[in-house]
Formats: C-alpha cells, structure tokens, sequence
C-alpha cells in the first residue's frame, strides 16, 4: 500500500541583498530545477554564511536536503526557518512531512496541528496528518481527517484513496470500495487505485470482481510486480488452480523471499496433485521464516494426508507452539494422534481446539471420546 505524502514544493526568488549573493540564491534554484540538488545546497550555503538569518534561504535548502533522503538535515533547515519566523506555514508543512518519513509519525502531526491552526484550508495538510494517523492506527480520526481534506477540494483522488484505506484496516470493505471507485473516477490511471480495490473486493468475497481490478494493475503498469501474488490468491478461490500457480510463479520470481507466495503456491500444487512440489514449497517457506506458524500446519496437513502421521504431529507441535491460539492446529494434531491409537491425546486436542472455538471438535469428542 502506498503512502503519499505531499513536501509543499515552492522555491522562494527573493533578490534581496548584494548582488553576488543574489546570483548564489537564484543559482541554487536554478540548480534545483535542474535536479542539481547537491550543488544547489552549495550555493544555499554561501548565502547563509553571509546572511544566516535568511529563512528563505534555509526552506530552499531543507527543500534540497528533503529530496536528497537528507530527512534529519531537512528538519534542522525547516527548524531553523520556524525559529526565524516562527508562522512561517510551508516550513511546518515540510517539517511535518520529514518527520513522517522518518517515521516519527506523532512528531509529525504537531507540526501538522500547528500548520492546521495557521490555515484551516490547506487540504493538503489534513491529508498528511490522516496519513500519518494512519500510521499510528487511529484510524477513525485519520478518517475525520481525509473528510476534511474532501470537503476542501472534493477531487482530491488521494484523499479518497487514503480514506479507504483507513476504511480497510477497519474491516468496512464495501466503504472502502466507494472511495476507491472515487478515486478511480477522478484518476482512472492510477495502478494503485485498482490494487487497493481489487484487495477490498478480494475481503469481501468478489473474487471475479478482484481478479478483473488486479487485470487492470498490470496492464496500466507491468512492473507492478506485487499484484500477481494477489491475482494469484483471488484465482485460487475461484479453484483457478491453473492460473493461480502461474500468477505465483511470478510473484516468486520476482520476489525469492516471499513466504507467503511460496505457502499459497504449496497449496495449489496440493489441489494440483503435486504433493512433492507442494513439500518442497513449505520447505523453502520455512527457511525463510522459521516463526512461520502457516508453514508449519500446512506442511503437517500435507504429511497427515500421505499418511506420515508422526511428522504430522511434529509439525503441528511447533505450529502450536508458535500460535497457541488456532484451533485447527490442534483438531488436525488430533486426527493424526487418533490415527496412531492415541485417543487420549486425541481427545484432549479435540478438547482444547473445542475451547478455543472448533465446534467441529466437540462433534469428533462426542463421537469418539465417551
């Protein structure tokens, strides 16, 4: 999911002073139009030595520093311009949007506040502060936020967009999916729209409707390597085993270290028959990621239906171990003890996936533990 924050993008041409340092301050824009950001700082620097209570001068450089990744140097710049005129609002803006790339998200939506209270109509600054509330899982007031940024400009497709990803992490998909189909309207181009919709669609069990949206995040950009995963998951509900192992075979390709596409891949091979592809598969997931809890119950659901009950139980033993609390670990664990004359072990699996949810398991303890 993609996160866009907007860095308010105003070089101030101001010549106000002598005239070599006029031509160093209009050089270091030039230079930064020319994406010459580096040399732009140099001629930023020559000025503040002469004149170091030039505010502009510091925006124009914390500007340069910000697009260099330069985020702690762009946050003393724009501190800097703040200390000199303390209402100055595209510094907090700025400020704001280094302090949320470097992750200090609450740091951020200060100066965010304080930009807000400067000017109650920037949509822009109201949908920094929801991206960033974003971040921190508030997402109501993110929410509240992305409202206002609506309200201000009613075709701001990101804003949409970002709405309905906070809609998401709620679980309101089919409100999620209106502010996408806005956003889609406003900017039908956008891969990212589709991906985020098809995902929506996806969790609300439209897996045609998913499948037709990730269609549409590679033909407007191929390269877009993370939505065949995706594409993949949505075919294989659809039991488009076929399709789904190609889709990923691509995602693994183009990512080695993608567990999760190697357990959804061992899972088709397993509906494809290809129970020793399918092994190999849970293998490499787990070398990846040994806390991999899935990997572990679905390479012991493989080993309990080829009849290694035994290597069945070991898996599911360290499934239990790493996530206590799903059930069919322990109803699976139970089916595999039974099957080796353990009814006692059994049963009191059965017991315990019965606690934590598995209704299934009290019918097997009805039926085979009195």
């Amino acid at each position: 999911m993609k996160n866009l924050i907007f860095i308010l993008s105003v070089l101030i041409f101001i010549p106000c002073f002598s005239q070599e340092n006029d031509k160093n301050f209009i050089n270091g824009n030039l230079k930064f139009n020319r994406e010459d950001y580096l040399g732009a700082i140099s001629d930023f620097n020559k000025v503040i030595l002469v004149y170091p209570k030039f505010e502009d001068a510091y925006y124009n450089r914390g500007y340069s520093k910000y697009l260099l990744m330069d985020y702690s140097g762009a946050i003393e710049d724009f501190s800097k311009v703040i200390e000199l005129r303390p209402n100055y609002l595209d510094a907090y803006i700025n400020r704001g949007a280094s302090k949320y790339m470097m992750r200090d998200y609450k740091g951020a939506i200060i100066d965010y506040n304080k930009a807000i209270e400067i000017n109650p109509l920037n949509a822009r600054t109201f949908f920094n502060r929801g991206c960033a509330k974003n971040e921190i899982e508030e997402y109501n007031s993110a929410i509240s936020d992305f409202n206002s940024a609506i309200n201000i400009s009613p075709k701001f497709a990101n804003a949409f967009y970002h709405r309905g990803i906070s809609k998401s992490y709620l679980g309101d998909y089919f409100s999620a999916i209106t502010d996408y189909n806005n956003a889609i309207e406003i900017n039908p181009e956008d891969d990212g729209f589709y991906l985020m919709r098809g995902k929506a669609k996806f969790y609300t069990d439209d897996y045609y409707g998913a499948v037709n949206d990730f269609d549409r995040v590679i033909y407007i950009n191929p390269s877009n390597s993370s939505v065949y995963y995706f594409r993949g998951y949505a075919r294989y509900s659809l039991n488009n085993y076929v399709g789904a192992l190609s889709d990923f075979n691509k995602a693994i390709l183009s990512n080695p270290q993608n567990e999760d596409a190697y357990i959804r891949r061992g899972l088709t091979k397993y509906n494809l028959n290809d129970n020793k592809g399918a092994m190999q598969d849970y293998n490499t997931a787990i070398e990846i990621n040994p806390n991999y809890s899935s990997a572990y119950y679905n390479r012991g659901f493989l080993k309990s239906s080829s009849g290694d009950y035994l290597g069945a139980i070991l898996d599911y033993n360290k499934a239990i171990e790493i996530n206590p609390k799903y059930p069919v670990s322990y109803y699976n664990r139970a089916a595999a003890k039974f099957n080796l004359k353990d009814k006692y072990g059994a049963c009191l699996d059965w017991s315990k996936a019965g606690e934590l949810g598995s209704f299934e398991a009290y019918e097997m303890i009805r039926k085979y533990c009195n």
